[in-house]
């Protein structure tokens, strides 16, 4: 417990140095993006229990980073069906399904199955090639008239369907972890299935791709992490795919970009690589993979008052798009993430497989160099 208590005791540091570099930054030292962009790395080096570890450094490709303004987006649901046909599955207000007989199948959950990320990015018995999947989505995208901008993230290759067999999960050892979620002894499963490699699922050996994209707003990617406030997940975007005629796209929790703000003031990133690595010595972030500037969304106030959804507009957008650094990698908040695998830290594939809404990172407020916590932007 003592170890337990250390790491508790740096938290609470962590969160004075992070206010403290933001309350002592002087206004001169902030520069827009424009000013800065040649200057920023295309690496940054770390301390990780005690070895040097290099991450690669994202900048958007757009010469200015302004505060931005997101609206609610509405498909139209009579437009989708006359573009989509029978194949519209999904339409609401931030969301739009188009799936290609993928409904008809047995679910993976029904047939105590699961599938496994394929790290040669290689699905089996696929009679399609990896790149279709993002095909498809910049195809249907264009195709719904939405105008919309999208970048590709990444596409993952995924298993047949394999039985599974029962893993007990193991805690020993792990108490200070436990403490550390705040789950009760209750709340944590004893046991997990997971896929048996040698037992296939007779008809369902076939492999599919999972193409992840990411919303831009004036080319700036948007990102979704989640802050003590955060009341929404997303935007998510992507497709699964098997087949020419076996398929899903989905877009979930997508607003419409409505206008630019002033130009951001953000910190010096020599000082955004500083609250990184006071968060890597504080013990909470144990990984680091890459760092990328980006929009995070957050509630604008203006007056004092939440512009609600239903009151929003062009001229009255109900979210602002706040400039962040995501940092990518495994901190410990995501700690009760892992509760399953008895709090094993996830590895570099495990970090890179993931579908949103899960996922390894946290983000940085570009401006302040704080932690996100989705605090809203207030006019």
């Amino acid at each position: 417990m003592k170890h337990m208590q250390k790491i508790l005791c740096a938290i609470a540091a962590l969160v004075f140095a992070v206010e403290t570099v933001s309350l002592q930054t002087p206004a001169a030292q902030a520069e827009t993006f424009a000013e800065m962009k040649n200057s920023i790395p295309t690496t940054a080096t770390f301390i990780i229990d005690g070895q040097e570890v290099t991450a690669l450094v994202l900048v958007p490709d757009a010469d200015t980073l302004p505060i931005g303004y997101s609206c609610p987006l509405n498909p139209g649901k009579a437009r989708m069906k006359e573009i989509f046909g029978k194949e519209l599955t999904d339409i609401d207000w931030g969301y739009l399904g188009v799936t290609v007989n993928r409904s008809k199948e047995k679910k993976d959950w029904e047939m105590n199955a699961e599938r496994v990320f394929m790290e040669d990015g290689v699905a089996p018995n696929s009679s399609i090639a990896p790149e279709r999947a993002e095909q498809v989505f910049f195809e249907i995208l264009e195709k719904s008239e939405l105008g919309l901008s999208f970048r590709a993230e990444k596409t993952l290759a995924r298993s047949g369907a394999y039985k599974t067999h029962t893993v007990k999960i193991d805690y020993s050892g792990k108490e200070e972890w436990i403490e550390l979620t705040g789950l009760t002894p209750k709340q944590l499963a004893t046991k997990r299935k997971e896929a048996d490699l040698s037992k296939p699922v007779k008809g369902y050996d076939t492999g599919e791709y999972v193409f992840i994209a990411t919303q831009l707003a004036n080319g700036v990617p948007i990102f979704y992490p989640k802050g003590e406030k955060t009341q929404w997940g997303g935007p998510f975007a992507h497709v699964y795919m098997r087949s020419e005629d076996f398929y899903v796209f989905s877009l979930s929790y997508v607003d419409r970009p409505c206008g630019l703000g002033e130009e951001a003031e953000l910190l010096p990133f020599e000082q955004i690589v500083e609250a990184v690595q006071a968060r890597i010595d504080s013990g909470m972030l144990r990984s680091v993979d890459s760092l990328e500037l980006g929009y995070a969304k957050t509630a604008r106030t203006v007056k004092g008052r939440e512009v609600k959804w239903d009151d929003a507009s062009e001229s009255n957008p109900n979210y602002a798009l706040i400039p962040v650094w995501k940092v990518n990698g495994f901190d410990l908040s995501q700690l009760a993430n892992r509760a399953d695998y008895g709090f094993e830290e996830p590895d570099a594939f495990e970090r890179y497989a993931v579908i949103p809404p899960n996922g390894y990172y946290i983000c940085f407020n570009a401006m302040n160099g704080a932690l996100w916590d989705s605090a809203p932007w207030t006019e």
